[in-house]
Parts: structure tokens; sequence; C-alpha cells
């Protein structure tokens, strides 16, 4: 999978990153992302890859505003989010929508599919009523949640897993944002779901120049839907570049393992 960048302007840039959380001792912290860099262009599928504890999902949440960094800079379109106030930060961060990869845990249990996927709707005052549900109706119809009206009514726990992870998606794309952060979304569903889920995720890319950095460990996954691979290991990245070269020519010893145990050869 390939993509030409030409002269676009980064939609997402992460500078230097540093994230730390406390460790043993009162006075200790680990660092769990040291000083990363990371850019994703309109239209482009990233994947941040790595096996479990690389620090993958604390860099969806410092880009999410979930965790506050130590240091380092994230501009997304341009607008600075790490030196302005929390209020204008969660405005400028209206572009990006974030997946989170239990749709057991995501959803509301008390709310249901009309209010949830119309939630961001609501919450940025972006249409009235009666456009919200012709909106979620065809938001619906986007993810393959058909018949659609058939869903609106419907709570998490009358949904099967892949049901409520398409739910999910719908919530994220209804705005139609310019990011997704799909943090391991398919994780807990069957692969010919995941795939559906992928080829959607990159058909929206090009169609609508929305990016996607996808956070996994899943190689597979990466193969199909992204264009460039950034490699982390112990909160650092060690490789990077396109898909095709990562997997089919790995630099670093740490990628060349992670694709060995994917394919079930030997590394190098």
């Amino acid at each position: 999978m390939t993509m030409q960048r030409g002269a676009a302007r980064a939609l997402l840039e992460v500078e230097g990153l540093t994230v730390r959380y406390p460790g043993p001792g009162r006075s200790r912290t680990r660092a769990a992302v040291t000083e990363l860099d990371l850019s994703v262009y309109p239209g482009e599928s990233v994947g941040l890859v790595g096996g479990s504890g690389a620090g993958k999902s604390t860099v969806a949440k410092a880009l999410a505003g979930l965790v506050q960094p130590e240091q380092g800079r994230i501009t997304l379109a341009g607008r600075d989010l790490l030196g302005c106030p929390s209020r204008t930060a969660r405005r400028l961060r209206r572009p990006m929508h974030l997946v989170m990869q239990d749709p057991y845990a995501s959803l509301p249990p008390n709310r249901q599919v009309a209010a949830t996927v119309a939630e961001p709707l609501v919450i940025h005052g972006l249409v009235d009523r009666r456009m919200r549900r012709r909106l979620v109706v065809e938001t619906l119809d986007l993810v393959r949640l058909r018949p659609c009206e058939e869903y609106l009514r419907r709570y998490p726990h009358q949904l099967s897993g892949g049901e409520r992870q398409r739910v999910a998606f719908a919530r994220a794309l209804i705005a139609e944002p310019q990011l997704v952060l799909a943090d391991e979304p398919t994780q807990m569903l069957d692969a010919s779901l995941r795939g559906e889920l992928v080829d959607l995720l990159g058909q929206l890319c090009a169609r609508r120049r929305m990016a996607v950095l996808h956070i996994t460990h899943d190689l597979a996954l990466a193969q199909r839907g992204c264009h460039r691979l950034v490699v982390l290991r112990d909160g650092v990245v060690v490789e990077h570049g396109p898909t095709e070269r990562v997997l089919g020519r790995p630099r670093h010893p740490y990628t060349a393992a992670l694709v060995a145990a994917a394919t079930g050869s030997e590394a190098a």
C-alpha cells in the first residue's frame, strides 16, 4: 500500500513527545514514551506498531489529551495542542476522534445506538435534531449496520461484539473527522470483520482525505491498511518507513523479530 504525499502539509505532527508514569517509590518515574517524532498526512494511514508494553496506547492517550506529556509538541492542522489552555485544546481536538480497543467498555451501556452515534454532533452543536437522525442512519449504513432503522433503539447488550465495534466506528466517523486514532479497534473481532473495517477506513482515507493512525500489534492488519509504519519498542521509535519496506526488509532486529513472530519464521 503506497501513497504519494507530494508537498502536502502534515495534518498531525508530534515532536519529542515524552510521557512518564509513576514507578516504584515515591520519587521514581518510568518513561512510557521517549522523544517520539511522528507525522501523519491528509489521506494517509500510518501504523504505530510494536509489542505489548511498547507505549503505543500511551501515544494515543497523549494525542487525545487523556494523559499529560512531560515534554514535546503536538500540532493538529498547524495548531499547537499543548501550548494552549485545556479548554482551547479540547476545541482544537474536534477534528480528531479516538476509537478504543474494547467495544464492551467504550459504549455507554444505558444509551441507545442512535444517541451514542450522535454524541459528537450534540457535543459540538453541529446540526439540529432532524439532521442528526438522518446523519446517524447514513453513518450506520456506512459501517454496514443494516437495516439501519432496526439498530437505532438497541442497547450495547443487544449487539454482538462486531456490531458494537461498528457502532464505535460510526460514532467516530459521523462528524467527518480529519484524523481517526484507532487504538487496537479490531483486536476483539474475527479476521473477516477486521478486514472489513480496515478496508472501510482505507476507503474513507481516499474519499474524504481523512487520516488514520492505526495503533496495533497486528502486522497483518498494518500491512493491509497502512501506507507507512512506525515501530515502537519500550517507548522509543526504532524504525519507520513505507509498509512494504519495513515488513519486507526490516532494518532493526526488533522489527525483524516482530515480522518473524507474525509469520512463524525465524528471525535472521
